[in-house]
Order: structure tokens, then C-alpha cells, then sequence
């Protein structure tokens, strides 16, 4: 392993302090739960951490002061805990490659409906700059191990069968066809929609509900100042 230079933005002779988790988290380009996943705490001990009073050392275990020290020294070792997730693209063509042959190709409207988003997620998760979440990070990890170990038209059925296990579970029957797992979205497409009222309907309902003007008062006086 190659050993990475001393962190210039924090001095080894400077305690460690909450600030250093940030900085952590941009050096190693990581979110903040696998930030929290990598220091080893829960989130609430490692809210405590960031959190701390007056911005003094709020790690109190030496053990997790070193464990800080050596991701900082050396990055790598952090790199390593955590795998880096394949891009959404990648593994949109890493199904698709052994799967013309069957005809069993995936669109990439399939392919969003079976990771549980819109039809529209591949318009901007298939972009070089745009990195998936840690959620979606795991789920394309898990589906391109699959892919390694059982070959992407297995992949696929498996995929699929979990989609279908998940939309029967929340009584959803509409997902490939309303392009979406949102159930409000399902019932406004599921809806019918209700007559429109003809023309003599609305006019007779007007005048059912239009009041009768009282009469002027006799001797009413005219209250419009005169003209001139």
C-alpha cells in the first residue's frame, strides 16, 4: 500500500476535533452515514462527536481519535471498508450484456421501475458527474455481485422476481404503466373520472341557488350624487 503524505488541512500535533469529520468526509468523498459507518459510531454517538461544545475535542475515546489519524494518514485503509459502488450505467449494460441473446433486454424505463424509482431516474443518474446515493450506492453493489456470481440473466430474473414480490406487497398493480412506485400517482391514473354537468343542469342549479333581490323600500332615498 502506498503511504498517502500528511493531511495538510490537519496537522498530526493538533487534536481532533469535530471540524475534522468534515473535512474526513470530503477527503475520502464519502455520504455522512458511511462516514458513520467508517468512525464506527451510531448516529447518535456520532452526533454528540460533531456537535461538541466550543469546538473542542468532543472525541473522548483515544481509540476513535486513532482510528481518525490513520484515515487520515492513510485513506486508502477507509477506501477499503467500503467497496465503491458501480454507476447506474454500468450496470444497466453489465444486465444487458448477456441478455440479447434471450431477448431479454432491459429498457431503461425497466430498468428504473425494477430499482424501485421513476421511470425517469436514468435522465440524470445515467450522467458521468452524477453520483447515486448510499442507498442506491448498496442496491447496484448487490445487483452487480449477483451479476458476477450468477450471470446477468439470473441477475435479471431475480431482479425481477424481488420487484414483483414488492409491488404485490404494496398492493400496487400499475408500476410498469404509471412509471412509478408512488401509490397516490397509481390511484389518480386507476381513477375514472366523473361526468361533466351539461349546460341546462348548471343553469337550472344557478337559478335554484340565486336568491330573489328584495324590493326598494318605498321612499328610499337616491343616494347617486347629481351630475354637473
Amino acid at each position: 500500500m502506498t503511504k498517502s503524505p500528511p493531511s495538510p488541512g490537519w496537522p498530526a500535533d493538533e487534536e481532533i476535533k469535530p471540524a475534522v469529520l468534515d473535512y474526513l468526509q470530503n477527503v475520502l468523498g464519502v455520504s455522512t452515514m458511511d462516514l458513520y459507518y467508517l468512525m464506527g459510531l451510531g448516529r447518535g454517538a456520532a452526533r454528540r462527536t460533531v456537535t461538541a461544545p466550543s469546538g473542542r475535542t468532543s472525541v473522548a475515546d483515544p481509540a476513535l481519535a486513532l482510528l481518525t489519524r490513520y484515515y487520515l494518514r492513510f485513506p486508502d485503509i477507509a477506501r477499503q471498508l467500503i467497496p465503491p459502488a458501480p454507476h447506474p450505467k454500468e450496470v444497466f449494460e453489465q444486465l444487458n450484456a448477456g441478455c440479447e441473446e434471450d431477448n431479454l433486454r432491459v429498457s431503461k424505463r425497466r430498468f428504473a421501475l425494477l430499482l424501485g424509482r421513476n421511470a425517469t431516474f436514468p435522465t440524470q443518474a445515467f450522467q458521468p458527474y452524477i453520483q447515486p446515493t448510499a442507498l442506491m450506492a448498496r442496491l447496484l453493489f448487490a445487483i452487480s455481485q449477483d451479476i458476477r456470481v450468477r450471470g446477468p440473466v439470473e441477475a435479471l430474473k431475480n431482479l425481477e422476481a424481488f420487484a414483483e414480490a414488492e409491488m404485490h406487497v404494496r398492493e400496487l398493480s400499475f408500476v410498469s404503466d404509471a412509471g412509478t412506485w408512488r401509490p397516490s400517482a397509481q390511484r389518480k391514473r386507476n381513477r375514472t373520472p366523473a361526468p361533466k354537468a351539461t349546460k341546462p343542469q348548471k343553469t337550472e342549479a344557478r337559478a335554484a341557488t340565486r336568491g330573489k333581490r328584495a324590493p326598494k323600500a318605498k321612499g328610499a332615498v337616491n343616494r347617486r350624487k347629481p351630475h354637473g
